[in-house]
This record gives structure tokens, C-alpha cells and sequence, in this order.
């Protein structure tokens, strides 16, 4: 080989080199930048996450509560029920007790 074919070989070498180092910094640079893009979706899924939690705690407080308050009612109205039940008994028993003491 001539010097002149050494020379062009040479070059045709760096121009290898630099075009694989280009190459691999682009590759680094796309790597990075997903690696960014992947810890934003990541932060967005946990503030997600995080509202979904919030609004479920909330959801059953919402529950709780209106299950307590439909036993209340519940409660009550089956109290008002036995009362107005035992005074009816009452003056049932009264009636005929006048009915049978004539």
C-alpha cells in the first residue's frame, strides 16, 4: 500500500470512529431523554394515585356515615313502631276488659 492508500484508510477510520461516537452520544441523549419522560409518567401516576386514594377514603367516609344515619332512622322508626304497637296492646287489653266485664 501506498502512503497516499494509508492517508485515505486512515481517514476512512476517524470518520468511522467519529460517525460511531455521534451515533452512540444520539443513542445516550434518546436514552435520556425516555428515562426523563418515563419519570414524569411515573410522577404523574402517583399524584393519580394519590387523588384516587384521597377520593376512595372520602367515598367511604360518605358511606359510613350514611349507613349510620339509615340505622338511626331505621332505629328509631322501629322504636316509634314497637311504642305505638304496645299502646295499641294496651288499650286493646283495656277494651276488652270493659267488654268482657259487662
Amino acid at each position: 500500500m501506498t502512503m497516499h492508500e494509508f492517508e485515505s484508510l486512515y481517514q476512512s477510520s476517524v470518520g468511522y470512529g467519529m460517525r460511531k461516537a455521534l451515533s452512540g452520544q444520539q443513542n445516550r441523549q434518546d436514552v435520556n431523554q425516555e428515562i426523563e419522560d418515563l419519570q414524569l409518567h411515573v410522577k404523574q401516576l402517583k399524584n393519580k394515585l394519590d387523588e384516587l386514594n384521597e377520593r376512595s377514603e372520602q367515598l367511604e367516609v360518605e358511606e359510613r356515615e350514611g349507613r349510620e344515619e339509615r340505622e338511626r332512622r331505621h332505629r328509631e322508626a322501629s322504636e316509634d313502631i314497637s311504642d305505638t304497637n304496645q299502646k295499641l296492646k294496651t288499650k286493646l287489653k283495656t277494651l276488652l276488659g270493659t267488654v268482657m266485664a259487662h
